[in-house]
């Protein structure tokens, strides 16, 4: 899933095309779990998954970009020591049971430039077309931020520029403000599609628009099928806005930024974690396991703050302790204690 469109991939969710599809990505050679039992990636541990992608990745990412409209064009970016450090200190950060989980599952954190996006993540079929395993690509360019910085501008992105308005995102304080924390909650997200993967809380992200939610034990909490058998989630009746929120789009698809405080407290009343956890099932699961990690397990807080001429207006702080999100809750913890 694209982290900036995000978590098949995200730019998948929103298509820009106006002609039928020709390049089905399912096919693609990287796609295949026997190219990556051939390169061997699958057995590496952990922090040795971080590494320059293959031609046939980039190949593969590039083709979907095209397909799906999207004007840029990846390329493998330079595995700098200290990107790499940044990235295996987050990753060794994360709790163990998380570790774990990935391992099983992980066939590579690749390294690229102009991806069109933060992060993006593909899933692996077996042999019989079985969803198995994930690689990540990270857009380094993207992410040369600060945690802060990062998540304000991530959190942006879904709202029209008016300069009497803003939004700021605390997800560090001061002194753990860095770029390695940055990276850690982009990879909490984008790990979530590959930790998914076969535990049944989604449907796949491969019939993200079709699937009916209602079966799984996560998007069962908050989606459902409509009339017209179109996803939805339980809460669009009072929460009608839901539906247009889209991150990381051109002007035609933001939303005013005046509706932005009326929107957060209406956010207030679902059970999904964070604005961009409305937007579809998956990144609904993949901002709750990144925000669960994020604060429960490494102790550390989220907030959004809006203002308007300076004057904050409005304050959006969740916290998993709250009873709306008991449930969700429960399957992130089942997920993570089987192996």
């Amino acid at each position: 899933m694209r982290l900036i469109a995000a978590v098949a991939s995200l730019w998948l969710l929103s298509s820009c095309a106006s002609i039928p599809s020709k390049f089905d990505p399912k096919k693609h050679v990287v796609r295949q779990l026997s190219f990556w039992k051939e390169k061997g990636t699958l057995a590496l541990p952990l922090e040795q998954k971080i590494m320059v992608p293959p031609s046939e990745l980039l190949d593969c990412i590039n083709q979907e970009n095209i397909d799906q409209g999207w004007p840029n064009r990846p390329v493998a970016a330079t595995l700098t020591a200290d990107i790499k450090k940044d990235i295996q200190d987050a990753l060794r950060e994360l709790p163990e049971l998380a570790k774990k989980k990935l391992n099983q599952n992980l066939v590579g954190i690749f390294i690229v430039n102009d991806l069109g996006g933060s992060a993006d993540t593909d899933s692996i079929f077996d042999e019989n077309k079985k969803e198995v395993a994930g690689f990540v690509a990270l857009d380094v360019t993207v992410l040369n931020r600060k945690a802060n910085e990062w998540l304000t501008w991530k959190e942006n992105s879904p709202f029209l520029e008016n300069p009497d308005y803003k939004i700021e995102a605390e997800i560090e304080k001061p002194q753990s403000n860095s770029r390695k924390n940055a990276l850690q909650f982009i990879l909490l997200h984008e790990l979530a599609h590959v930790i998914s993967i076969g535990e049944g809380v989604h449907p796949s992200w491969e019939h993200i628009t079709t699937a009916d939610p209602s079966p799984f034990s996560f998007s069962s909490l908050s989606w459902t099928l409509g009339a017209d058998k179109k996803i939805i989630s339980k809460y669009d009746e009072q929460f009608p806005e839901r539906a247009k929120i889209a991150y990381y789009r051109g002007p035609k698809s933001k939303t005013k930024f005046s509706k932005a405080a009326d929107i957060y407290s209406k956010l207030e009343q679902t059970n999904f974690v964070t604005l961009y956890a409305t937007t579809n099932f998956t990144d609904d699961f993949a901002e709750s396991f990144a925000t669960y990690v994020h604060e429960v397990l490494l102790k550390r807080s989220y907030s959004i703050s809006i203002f308007y001429k300076g004057k904050l207006i409005k304050k959006y702080v969740p916290h998993w302790s709250d009873p709306k999100f008991e449930a969700k809750l429960k399957v992130i913890e089942s997920v993570l204690k089987s192996q």
